[in-house]
């Protein structure tokens, strides 16, 4: 909700595209749903919630700044144009077929790890047997 500046009372129409880093989404949490991190999980919920979120092209990461290094305390994420522009759509007619361009467009996370676990794959030969691994 922090990516789309989207409190308890908003409308999804009302979906904004902030720059925003993990401390302030989760204070964003906190403040607004009283969902309360540990300070000390910022590195953990960068890695179980925001990867995921970029990896299925949902969010962008460091969007201002691309080469911004990866340990950098000014890294940043935005809501990717496509998802916000979905998300507005919820509830509406126009939300079905938003979906399916989106889902045309970025793919789904499974297809795109799949993609990578098929990528990984080479032949291996073990005592004259040849193997795709």
């Amino acid at each position: 909700m922090a990516l789309l500046d989207i409190k308890p009372e908003s409308k999804w129409e009302d979906a904004k595209t902030p720059l925003i880093g993990i401390t302030p989404i989760m204070d964003y949490a906190k403040n607004n749903y009283d969902k309360d991190y540990a300070p000390n999980s910022r590195e953990t919920f960068r890695r179980f919630s925001m990867h995921q979120l970029v990896e299925a092209g949902i969010a962008l990461y460091n969007p201002d700044k691309p080469d911004r290094p990866v340990n950098s305390p000014h890294a940043v994420y935005q809501i990717s144009a496509a998802a916000v522009l979905l998300i507005k759509h919820f509830g509406t007619k126009a939300f079905a077929p938003l979906l399916t361009d989106f889902k045309a467009k970025v793919g789904s996370l499974a297809e795109r790890y799949q993609q990578v676990r098929n990528m990984a794959m080479i032949p291996v030969q073990i005592s004259g047997d040849k193997f795709l691994g």
